[in-house]
């Protein structure tokens, strides 16, 4: 019960069909006078890391194939929307690796503290920023590395990626919400990288607000699109 002595949940007021609800619109069935405190909501850790390689910015972890140890999830956010999760946690960098050259001997046997050697190709990778991205991770310490998530494809997944997937579940799910912390993780806490990590996310939720104001004005009804913390 709550505090008040009142039912914490009472289902008969709050659902009207039971069987109508499911993974996809499970909180369709909750009242709209409940608190986000009132509700349990499912939630994932480190929620981008589905698919990585050893491909990141240590040089330890590497001949340790550490990049198993960085894989938290077994779905990738789109499935984790449609499986019932509504609370994330997306680490975000503003650092990306880039194919470089191909690793001579040295480098084979010690990578570079900027410059990290995958055995699988034999390629070294450089740290850059393109001024306009933040891409997902995990870890942040020059021993661990910071290791980059992956979508599907193969290809790098991006913070736009991320946002993409989530608004789009919303179009077609608008009696749901999304609680998205979003964290910069960059090596070691740079205080610069944080800093650009920090303002570029900023933008990117400031065109999302302005983006989803032009959806309402339309009479486009997605309601509770997002929810944003970011630290």
């Amino acid at each position: 019960s709550m505090a008040d002595g009142s039912d914490f949940i009472d289902w008969t007021d709050q659902i009207t069909d039971y069987y109508s609800l499911s993974d996809k619109n499970w909180m369709s069935g909750i009242s709209g006078e409940r608190r986000i405190n009132e509700i349990n909501i499912p939630g994932t850790h480190d929620s981008s890391m589905k698919r990585t390689e050893s491909r990141f910015s240590a040089s330890v972890g590497d001949f340790m194939h550490m990049h198993y140890m960085a894989q938290t999830q077994y779905l990738y956010i789109n499935e984790q929307l449609n499986a019932g999760a509504r609370l994330f946690d997306i680490r975000v960098n503003n650092m990306h690796l880039v194919p470089s050259h191909d690793a001579n001997i040295w480098e084979r046997l010690m990578a570079a503290e900027w410059g990290i050697l995958t055995w699988s190709g034999g390629t070294v990778y450089d740290l850059e920023d393109d001024g306009e991205n933040l891409w997902t991770c995990h870890g942040k310490d020059k021993v661990g590395g910071t290791f980059y998530a992956m979508k599907s494809n193969g290809d790098d997944q991006s913070v736009d990626d991320v946002l993409n997937w989530m608004t789009n579940f919303l179009i077609m799910h608008p009696t749901e919400t999304l609680i998205v912390g979003f964290q910069a993780e960059t090596q070691d806490d740079d205080e610069e990288n944080v800093r650009i990590t920090n303002e570029r996310m900023y933008q990117k939720l400031y065109a999302l607000s302005q983006k989803i104001r032009k959806s309402f004005a339309a009479g486009f009804k997605a309601a509770n699109l997002l929810t944003v913390s970011s630290e």
